[in-house]
């Protein structure tokens, strides 16, 4: 029908409704800025999507291919509990990492409630391919440490971790933190930086590369490596199973 009406038209009436045709089908700007808001979010979402896939993987502690036992306990060793207990546990952890923040509280409740029984130690094993603070944060601990209070940072930095996590100047929080633990904050700075602190932290990685450790939390209960508990009743368990087997 379309085709049979043009017949009759004149050319510049031809040329008009094809105009008239031409805009109606061309979409409009609303519909072309649509299209590329769905086309770019579908893309953004995907990555999106990526990047929390990998944080969650890189998170989960995968540790079917650990080869060796963790170095033993030394005087360098940041350690809670009687060097004579019975059971022993050895967390290398990020302290950006969520996993590691929910372990958090589950260690520190087993180390109150089972006191002398159990010596638990921190070791550093910071995830810098996809916690980009992570590595600075276990240089704030150890700084602290030189000042008599790296497990008062470690319980802070763990508390408040959504707020430095995703910090691009995550430096400034632990400035603020340092503050707050009344630490010389011009010796916290120095200390940041220095070679000590650094090494400590690149001997604790060292350490996880020669085990093999697949992600954070990794936890060693006697030297044997454990799937990460879901609750506190799930660890507390695990502990008094080794303690049943060196009374």
């Amino acid at each position: 029908m379309e085709n049979n009406t043009k017949e009759f038209m004149s050319r510049s009436e031809r040329r008009e409704l094809e105009r008239s045709e031409n805009k109606f089908n061309r979409p409009s700007r609303a519909g072309q800025i649509l299209r590329r808001v769905l086309l770019w979010g579908g893309v953004l979402g995907g990555s999106v999507l990526l990047i929390i896939g990998l944080a969650y993987l890189g998170s989960k502690s995968s540790n079917s291919n650990v080869s060796g036992t963790p170095a033993p306990i030394t005087d360098s060793d940041w350690v809670k509990g009687s060097p004579d207990a019975k059971v022993t546990i050895i967390e290398y952890s990020d302290f950006q990492c969520p996993a590691c923040a929910s372990a958090y509280p589950m260690m520190k409740k087993a180390v109150q409630e089972f006191g002398d029984k159990i010596r638990f130690a921190y070791r550093h094993f910071p995830l810098v391919q996809i916690h980009q603070n992570s590595e600075l944060a276990a240089k704030a601990a150890e700084a602290a440490g030189l000042q008599g209070k790296f497990w008062e940072m470690h319980d802070m930095l763990f508390n408040k971790q959504s707020n430095w996590g995703t910090s691009k100047d995550a430096k400034k929080n632990f400035l603020q933190y340092a503050g707050e633990l009344e630490l010389d904050k011009a010796k916290f700075e120095s200390d940041l930086v220095s070679d000590a602190v650094k090494q400590k932290v690149q001997n604790s990685r060292s350490e996880t590369a020669r085990i093999n450790l697949g992600g954070t939390p990794s936890i060693f209960i006697n030297d044997k490596i454990i799937d990460n508990p879901g609750s506190y009743d799930e660890l507390k368990n695990l502990i008094n199973g080794a303690l049943s087997q060196n009374p």
